[in-house]
C-alpha cells in the first residue's frame, strides 16, 4: 500500500489522475484553511473497482468532455478578433479545441431567423425558400469550422429556437437545415454531426416524438438523386438526432415513450436536458445510459454567473467563515459540483456550456456569465476564467469524446459506482449548493483498467478527509 498525502489551500478542486499498482489508498487529501483549521473535518472513501468499468458500454458511459454553444449573438464579435487581431484567436482556439487533451470536443450551434430569441439575434442562412444558404453570415459555423481545423474530431450539432418566417411546415424545415449542412460541407468542408429537428426548450411531446421519426426517414431516404456528392451523401445519412432540450426540467416523457416505441427509439440517438442534473422520476436516463447504451447530456448547461477574478475579495459567510474564495453561489466550484452531479444523478457524460464565449459589446446582453470574454477586438483583450481550469481538471487528466465503431478510441468511462454527490440541487433554482461540505466527486477511468482520473470539488469552509482503494485494476507504477 502507497499512502501519499496532498494539500490545497482553501476550497479547492482536486484531480487525481493516477498510474499505480492495484489495492493503493490514497489517504488525507485536505483541503484546509487557517480559518477552517478549526472547523469539524469531514470524511469521505472513494473505491475504484475495476469490474465497474463498462468497457462494453460505447455510447451511455463515455465520457464526451464539454461543449460550446454558439447562439442568442454570443459569438458576434469573434469574426472582427480574427481579423483584427489574429493572434488574440488564434490563441483562443488553441486553448480551447487544441492539444492531445482539449478543454472542449463539441461545438454546438443555434440555426439563426434574424430575431432576437433570447439575449440577441442569430442570422438565418437561408431568408428565403429559394435562397441559396450563406453560412457566412452566422459566426458560430466558421467558429466550428476553425476548431475542426485544430481537432478534426470536434463534433458539431444544431438547433433552432425559433424559425425563419418562410418556414410553414414541417419539410420547410428539414430543407433549411438540409440545404444549410450542405453548404457549410461544401464552403468548410465539414458535416454537422447531430441535429435537434424539433424546437429547443419546448419540447412537444407526442407530436415531437412523431417530427422526430419522420426527420430520421428524410435522411434515410436521401441518395444520390437528391444529394449528388456521394462523399456528402454518406456523411449526412451518418447525422444523429438530439431529443427533448428541455429547460428546468427533467420530464419523464421520453424515457417512458422510448420503451413503448421502438421506432422512436430507434430514431433518437441522445437524449439531452438543461440546467436541471436530475434523473426523471422513473431512473429513465440512467436505464438509458446504462441499460441501453444511449447517450444522454446536459445539453445546455450555466457556466459562471461572476468573474472568478473579483470572488476571492468578496467577504460572504457561507455558511459561518467569512469569503468563499472561487467557491459559492454563481462559481468556479459551483460549476464543478454541477458536473459531478450531473453524472451521478442521471448518467450525463456530457455538459455544453451556454455561452462559452461571451463575444459582444459590453452591457448588450449581460455580465460575465461566461467562461470567456471577448468583447475588445480592437485591442485584442481576451479573459480567460479561472472557471476554465476547472473542466480542464476533468478533460486534461482522461480521454474524452466519442468512441468509434470499433470501440478501439480508448475513450474513458464514467464509473458510477466510485462517484458520489452530496451537493444539493433544489427544484427551484438551477445552483448546486456544496457549501455544507460533503462527498463530492466523480471517477473517469480507461477501459483498459489501466489509468484513472478522480476529481473531487470541496466547494466549501470544511477540511475534507478521502481516502482512496483501487482493486482489480491492471496498472503499474511509472
Amino acid at each position: 500500500m502507497i499512502r501519499t498525502m496532498l494539500k490545497k489551500t482553501g476550497v479547492c478542486l482536486l484531480s487525481l489522475s493516477l498510474m499505480l499498482t492495484n489495492n493503493i489508498s490514497l489517504q488525507r487529501t485536505q483541503a484546509a484553511t487557517k480559518k477552517g483549521a478549526a472547523l469539524e473535518t469531514k470524511t469521505g472513501e472513494i473505491l475504484l473497482d475495476g469490474n465497474d468499468i463498462k468497457a462494453d458500454n460505447v455510447n451511455g458511459l463515455t465520457y464526451k468532455g464539454f461543449g460550446l454553444l454558439s447562439g442568442n449573438s454570443t459569438s458576434d464579435l469573434l469574426m472582427d478578433y480574427k481579423a483584427e487581431n489574429p493572434e488574440s484567436y488564434v490563441k483562443l482556439m488553441q486553448y480551447l479545441f487544441g492539444g492531445k487533451y482539449p478543454i472542449f470536443t463539441h461545438i454546438k450551434l443555434e440555426m439563426g431567423n434574424d430575431r432576437n430569441n433570447s439575449t440577441g439575434s442569430e442570422s438565418a442562412t437561408m431568408r428565403t425558400k429559394g435562397e441559396k444558404p450563406n453560412v457566412r453570415r452566422n459566426p458560430g459555423w466558421q467558429l466550428a469550422a476553425d476548431a475542426k481545423k485544430i481537432n478534426p474530431n470536434i463534433k458539431t450539432s444544431i438547433l433552432s429556437w425559433k424559425k425563419p418566417s418562410w418556414v410553414k411546415t414541417d419539410e420547410d424545415k428539414y430543407i433549411g437545415y438540409k440545404e444549410s449542412i450542405l453548404a457549410a460541407y461544401k464552403e468548410f468542408g465539414f458535416m454537422v454531426d447531430y441535429i435537434n429537428p424539433n424546437t429547443n426548450e419546448s419540447w412537444g411531446g407526442n407530436s415531437d416524438v412523431e417530427y422526430t421519426k419522420l426527420f430520421a426517414k428524410w435522411i434515410a431516404a436521401e441518395s444520390t438523386k437528391t444529394i449528388a456528392d456521394k462523399e456528402a451523401l454518406a456523411l449526412f445519412k451518418k447525422i444523429k438526432l438530439v431529443v427533448s432540450d428541455e429547460a428546468n426540467v427533467v420530464s419523464d416523457q421520453v424515457a417512458k415513450t422510448m420503451k413503448s416505441d421502438k421506432e422512436f427509439f430507434d430514431a433518437a440517438d441522445v437524449v439531452g436536458y438543461h440546467y436541471k442534473t436530475a434523473d426523471d422520476s422513473n431512473g429513465g436516463m440512467k436505464w438509458l445510459a446504462e441499460q441501453m447504451d444511449k447517450e444522454v447530456g446536459n445539453s445546455e448547461e450555466q457556466a459562471t454567473f461572476s468573474n472568478s477574478a473579483f470572488r476571492p475579495s468578496n467577504n460572504d459567510a457561507d455558511p459561518t467563515v467569512a469569503g468563499t474564495g472561487l467557491g459559492g453561489s454563481g462559481s468556479a466550484l459551483e460549476m464543478g459540483n454541477t458536473v459531478i452531479k450531473s453524472f451521478v444523478e442521471s448518467r450525463r457524460g456530457h455538459v455544453i456550456y451556454q455561452p462559452v464565449i461571451g463575444s459582444f459589446y459590453e452591457g448588450g446582453q449581460y455580465s460575465f456569465k461566461e467562461l470567456v470574454s471577448a468583447r475588445d477586438p480592437w485591442s485584442g483583450w481576451i479573459h480567460y476564467d479561472a472557471s476554465l481550469l476547472i473542466l480542464a481538471h476533468i478533460s486534461k487528466f482522461a480521454v474524452t469524446g466519442w468512441e468509434n465503431e470499433e470501440n478501439s478510441a480508448g475513450i474513458w468511462r464514467g464509473v458510477a459506482k466510485a462517484s458520489k454527490t452530496s451537493a444539493i440541487q433544489t427544484s427551484s433554482s438551477n445552483a448546486v449548493n456544496g457549501r455544507n461540505g460533503g462527498e463530492n466527486y466523480m471517477t473517469l477511468a480507461a477501459p483498459a483498467k489501466n489509468n484513472f482520473s478522480t476529481v473531487i470539488v470541496n466547494d466549501s469552509e470544511y477540511p475534507m478527509t478521502y481516502t482512496l482503494q483501487t482493486k482489480a485494476l491492471s496498472m503499474k507504477i511509472i
